[in-house]
């Protein structure tokens, strides 16, 4: 699967998996998880954390 955020960067995308993977239950909507992924800059934790 071609990453849809964070391109360069598995950790940030296998973590963004992992939300939408909540989706199914209730945890997330992909709509939110993309604009809060779209917000964060690539590699940088301390971005990761604010959003």
């Amino acid at each position: 699967m071609k990453p849809l955020l964070f391109p360069n960067d598995v950790q940030f995308w296998y973590e963004t998996l992992r939300s939408m993977s909540h989706i199914a239950y209730g945890g997330a909507d992909f709509g939110e998880v993309v604009s809060t992924g779209e917000r964060i800059t690539e590699g940088d934790y301390d971005s990761w954390f604010v959003e």
